[in-house]
């Protein structure tokens, strides 16, 4: 069951919520993906929804509970990190022309493994990578790297990954293509 507190906690002019499952982190990302939240934003055990979000959540079927019966229950579960997941480093967040994508990749991401992987999905997605200049976002923390690339990529041959160690997703609007990789990831 996916539960949702009060949106209490200010943040930005605008006041938030906790999003948890009490089963399974994925069914909470499953659930977070149809809501619309990028991976790249979970916080080690939930997410963080404004109120809009909040609101759309309960739409889609989530249980609102006080805040206290939310941690009760992902604790009881198992599913309580103390640890919180470590901020993200930011190494590139750039405009750049889209065929040097998978060597800034290679260039930027400090674990080779994360590097190629992340290389790989992107060759799955098969987007046309030409010289058109898109946005690039590359971050990594310890145990997890990502990267959003967003602009006029053109065609683009697949719209999710999903597996144990990769999460990816397209969307389109108009003539912009966002796809998001995050890789390492922990499904628990």
């Amino acid at each position: 069951m996916i539960l949702v507190d009060s949106a209490l906690w200010s943040w930005r002019e605008q006041k938030w919520a906790h999003l948890v499952s009490d089963s399974s982190y994925r069914e909470l990302h499953d659930f977070a993906s149809r809501l619309g939240k990028r991976r790249i934003s979970f916080q080690g055990d939930h997410y963080d929804v404004n109120e809009s979000e909040r609101h759309d959540a309960l739409d889609l079927g989530a249980t609102a509970v006080g805040c206290r019966d939310l941690l009760k229950s992902i604790r009881s579960n198992g599913l309580r990190r103390r640890n919180r997941l470590e901020d993200w480093n930011i190494i590139c967040d750039q405009e750049v022309e889209g065929s040097s994508i998978p060597d800034l990749i290679v260039s930027s991401v400090t674990s080779r493994c994360f590097s190629r992987q992340l290389v790989i999905q992107l060759n799955e997605f098969s987007p046309e990578l030409t010289n058109i200049k898109v946005k690039v976002l590359i971050v990594q923390r310890s145990d997890q790297a990502a990267f959003i690339i967003s602009g006029p990529l053109g065609e683009c041959k697949r719209k999710t990954v999903d597996n144990d160690t990769t999460w990816a997703r397209l969307s389109s609007s108009g003539i912009n293509t966002t796809i998001e990789i995050v890789e390492g990831i922990e499904w628990s």
